[in-house]
C-alpha cells in the first residue's frame, strides 16, 4: 500500500508510542527467560476468579455458557436498518435504492428532513423531500446519515444504563468511522464505505454488553476508572469475555458480511496463531488508536493507548499523512455534533488529555531506555560468556584458562577489577592466580594471601563453605563491626562479587570481581550469568586436570613415580639428537638391584615395591634438574646425564652406589639382616658410531660386567 508521507507534532508522538510498543514486544521476547520486568505502577489486573465474584456471576459459569446467553439475548435489528446497511455497503447501488427504503420509513424520513433543515447544514431554502435532500448535500452525506440515524435510534438512543456514557461512546464511534474513511482513501482500501460501516460499529459490542450484563459491565468500569489500561485482556479478565467477541456474535447473528464480522472481532488483534489480520481490521484498530490519541475514547477516561505491532506491519504510521485525516474527522465531527446533540472534546479536556499523555510517552520512553541499556549490557554479558565457553574448551592448562577469562569478563561483564584465588583447603589460604585492572598499593598481595580464618577473609570463607555467590555492596556493610566490611575497606571497594568454582565438587577457586566506583550494574541476572559462568570454568579446569593426569599416566611409571620406559625412549632420542646438533657429549647409566628376587621370595611383593620406590628416590634426589630419570621395568632403572662425559658419569654413578648399600639402615623392619646393594652400568655416548640401540646395549654390557666382578660395583667398558 502506498501511502502519503508527512509529519505532524502530535502525530509524532503517535508514532512514538507506537515504536515504544514495539521495542517493548520485542525485548519481551528476547528476555522473557531472564528478565521479568515492571513496566507500571499501576495495580495488579484482577484475576477471573476476582472479577467473576466482584461482577456477580456464579461460579463456575465458563466462557462457553456466557456466549449462550449472549446469543439468547442478542438484540434484533430492524429489517429496515439491515437493507440500508446493505445498500450502503452495495458499490452498485444508488440514489433511488436508497431513497426508497428512507421513504417508506416515515420515522426516518421525518427525521433526515428535521436534520437537514436543522442549523448543522445551514440552508437557505426548506428541503421538503428526501430526493430533495440527496440532491443538495449528495449521495455519500445522505446514505452516511441515514445509516448513522438508524443505528443511533436502535442500539444507542435508549435508557442510560448505569455508569456508561453513550455521548462518549456515539462520539466515539462517528470518529473513528471517519478516520476509518479517510485512512481507506490513503491505503487505496476497496470500500472507503465498508471502512466508514466497520469504524462505526467497531465497539458494537460494548453496547450489547451493557444491555445484556449491565452490572458486571459497570462493574467493569468502575476498574477502569481505578486502573485505566485500554487493553482487551482485561476486559476478558473481568467478563470472561471482551467487546470484540461480542461485536462479532451479533454481527453473525444479524447476518451482516464477513468482512464486517472479521473487522469488528480482530480490531485489537486478538487472533489465533495461524490467523492472518485482514485490512479493514488493521484500518479501524488505527482509527480507534488515533481517536483515543484526541481524547476522544469510548470512555470519559485518559488511558494511554497502544497500537498492537501487527497492525502497524499493515499501516506503517511512518508513512502516514495525518494531518488531513484529522481535519476531515474534526469537520464531520462538529457537524455531527450538531444532529446528535453532544459536546466536542473541550480544548482545555484536550490540553490535560495531552499533558498526561505527554507525561506517559516521558515514562515509557525512559522505560524503554532502561530496557535497552540492559539488554545491551545482557548481550555483552552472553556474548563474553558464550566466547570464554569457546576458549577455555581448547585450553589443557589451568593458568591459560585463567589468562583468557579474566579480560573477557571485564569486557562483557564491565567490571573494572579481577582477582582469582586458588584456595589451598589444608592451609586455609588463598593464593593468588591471576589479577586483571589496577589495584592501589598492590592490595590483593597484601591482603588476599592472608589465611581465611582472619577478618579480611571471613567473606572468602563463607563463599568457599556456603559454595554460593555472595554480593557485598557498602551501604549493606556501612557498620564497621561488620565482618564482610574488612574486604570491601582492604579493597577500597563500594561493591563485590566472589563467585566460588569448583571442581570434584569441592571449592578450588573463587573469581573476585570488583566494582570500586559503582558504575556497573549489577542485577539478578548477572549473578544468573556468572553462576553460569562458574559452573563452566569448573568443568573446563576439572577437565583440563583429567588431561594432565592422563597425560602423566602415559609416561610415568605409577609404582615409583618417575618415567617410564615409553618416555625414556622418547626422551633418549631427544637426547641423541640435541648432542649431535650441538656437539655435546652425555652418558647414560643402567641401574640394577642386586638379588631383587631373593627380596621378593623372602619378604614379599609389598616389601619389593616399597624397596623400588625408595630406590628410585634415592637415584632421583642425586640427580640434577636437567637429568632424566626412569624405570626401565623390573628392578633396573635408567638416568639420562646431559653434558655429561665418562669420568663425571663415573662420579655421580658411585654416589648412587655407596646411598642405596647405606639402606640397610633404612629397610630394618622390612627386609632385616639383609646387604641392600645396586650394580651401575655407564656409558658416554659416540656421535660417530652409537644410536640409541648402540648405545643401550654399551651401558648393558657395562652392566653385566659389574655383576661378574661381583655385584655393589660400577662398571665401565
Amino acid at each position: 500500500m502506498k501511502i502519503l508521507i508527512n509529519k505532524h507534532p502530535i502525530f509524532a508522538k503517535i508514532k512514538s508510542a507506537c515504536k515504544i510498543r514495539m521495542m517493548q514486544n520485542d525485548l519481551h521476547k528476547l528476555h522473557k527467560s531472564v528478565v521479568k520486568l515492571q513496566s507500571s505502577s499501576l495495580p495488579d489486573d484482577p484475576t477471573p476468579g476476582d472479577c467473576i465474584k466482584q461482577a456477580n456471576i456464579p461460579y463456575g459459569q465458563n466462557v462457553e455458557v456466557l456466549i449462550k446467553k449472549l446469543k439468547k439475548d442478542l438484540p434484533v435489528l430492524p429489517a429496515v436498518v439491515i437493507r440500508l446497511l446493505n445498500l450502503v455497503l452495495d458499490e452498485k447501488s444508488s440514489v433511488e435504492d436508497i431513497s426508497k427504503i428512507v421513504r417508506v420509513d416515515q420515522a426516518l424520513t421525518a427525521k433526515v428532513l428535521k436534520i437537514v433543515n436543522s442549523a448543522a447544514y445551514g440552508l437557505r431554502g426548506k428541503v421538503s423531500t428526501v430526493d430533495h435532500a440527496f440532491t443538495i448535500l449528495g449521495f455519500d452525506a445522505i446514505k452516511n446519515l441515514c445509516l448513522s440515524i438508524s443505528i443511533f435510534d436502535n442500539l444507542v438512543k435508549k435508557e442510560q444504563v448505569g455508569c456508561f456514557n453513550k455521548s462518549h461512546f456515539w462520539r466515539h464511534s462517528l470518529a473513528v468511522a471517519s478516520v476509518s474513511k479517510a485512512l481507506a482513501l490513503l491505503v487505496n482500501y476497496k470500500s472507503r464505505d465498508e471502512a466508514y460501516v466497520a469504524g462505526l460499529l467497531h465497539d458494537a459490542g460494548k453496547l450489547i454488553l451493557m444491555q445484556i450484563i449491565p452490572e458486571e459491565y459497570s462493574n467493569y468500569l468502575k476498574k477502569l476508572n481505578s486502573n485505566p489500561k485500554i487493553c482487551i485482556g482485561f476486559e476478558e479478565k473481568t467478563l470472561l469475555i471482551n467487546h470484540a467477541l461480542a461485536g462479532n456474535l451479533i454481527f453473525k447473528k444479524w447476518n451482516f458480511p464477513l468482512s464486517l464480522q472479521r473487522a469488528v472481532e480482530l480490531h485489537h488483534g486478538t487472533k489465533m496463531a495461524d490467523e492472518k489480520i485482514p485490512d479493514l481490521a488493521a484500518i479501524v484498530s488505527v482509527a480507534d488508536f488515533i481517536c483515543w490519541t484526541q481524547g476522544l475514547g469510548s470512555f470519559n477516561l485518559f488511558i494511554q493507548p497502544t497500537l498492537d505491532s501487527q497492525m502497524e506491519k499493515i499501516i506503517n504510521l511512518k508513512k502516514v499523512s495525518i494531518e488531513p485525516v484529522l481535519k476531515t474527522m474534526e469537520k464531520e465531527l462538529e457537524l455531527n455534533g450538531k444532529i446528535f446533540n453532544f459536546k466536542l472534546t473541550e480544548p482545555e479536556e484536550l490540553k490535560k488529555s495531552l499533558q498526561k499523555a505527554n507525561f506517559e510517552l516521558g515514562r515509557i520512553n525512559t522505560l524503554c531506555e532502561n530496557i535497552k541499556k540492559k539488554q545491551d549490557r545482557q548481550i555483552r554479558a552472553l556474548s563474553a560468556l558464550n566466547n570464554i565457553a569457546f576458549k577455555i574448551r581448547k585450553e589443557l592448562k589451568p593458568s591459560q584458562i585463567i589468562q583468557n577469562v579474566l579480560p573477557e569478563i571485564r569486557e562483557g561483564f564491565g567490571f573494572a577489577r579481577l582477582v582469582w584465588l586458588f584456595v589451598d583447603h589444608e592451609k586455609k589460604m588463598m593464593i593468588l592466580s591471576g589479577i586483571y585492572g589496577e589495584f592501589k598499593n598492590n592490595v590483593p598481595m597484601a591482603s588476599l594471601g592472608w589465611s581465611w580464618d582472619n577478618k579480611i577473609g571471613f567473606p572468602l570463607c563463607t563463599c568457599i563453605q556456603n559454595k554460593k555467590i555472595i554480593h557485598l555492596k557498602q551501604d549493606d556493610c556501612a557498620d564497621e563491626s561488620n565482618p564482610n566490611s574488612y574486604l570491601l575497606r582492604a579493597l577500597q571497594s563500594s561493591e563485590l562479587i566472589l563467585v566460588p568454582i569448583s571442581t570434584d565438587n569441592i571449592i578450588t577457586e573463587l573469581l573476585l570481581l570488583d566494582n570500586p566506583e559503582g558504575n556497573t550494574f549489577i542485577s539478578a541476572d548477572t549473578l544468573h550469568l556468572l553462576d553460569i559462568l562458574a559452573m563452566n570454568l569448573g568443568m573446563a579446569i576439572e577437565n583440563t586436570k583429567l588431561f594432565q593426569r592422563n597425560a602423566q599416566m602415559a609416561i610415568i611409571d605409577p609404582l615409583t613415580n618417575i618415567y617410564n620406559r615409553r618416555q625414556l625412549d622418547s626422551s633418549l632420542d631427544n637426547e641423541i639428537s640435541r648432542s649431535v646438533r650441538f656437539k655435546q657429549s652425555f652418558s647414560i647409566a643402567i641401574f640394577d638391584i642386586d638379588h631383587f628376587k631373593t627380596i621378593n621370595d623372602n619378604f614379599g611383593h609389598s616389601a619389593g615395591d616399597v624397596v623400588l620406590k625408595d630406590v628410585s628416590e634415592i637415584i632421583k634426589k642425586s640427580c640434577r634438574k636437567i637429568d632424566i630419570v626412569g624405570r626401565i621395568g623390573g628392578d633396573e632403572f635408567l638416568a639420562i646425564l646431559p653434558n655429561t662425559q665418562m669420568q663425571q658419569a663415573f662420579i655421580f654413578a658411585e654416589r648412587i652406589r655407596v646411598n642405596v648399600e647405606k639402606y640397610e639402615l633404612h629397610a630394618q623392619n622390612l627386609c632385616s639382616k639383609y646387604q641392600m646393594t645396586i650394580s651401575i652400568g655407564i656409558a658416554e655416548f659416540d656421535s660417530a658410531r652409537d644410536n640409541a640401540e648402540n648405545l643401550l646395549h654399551k651401558a648393558d654390557k657395562a652392566l653385566y660386567k659389574a655383576k661378574q666382578k661381583g655385584r655393589n660395583l660400577v662398571g665401565v667398558l
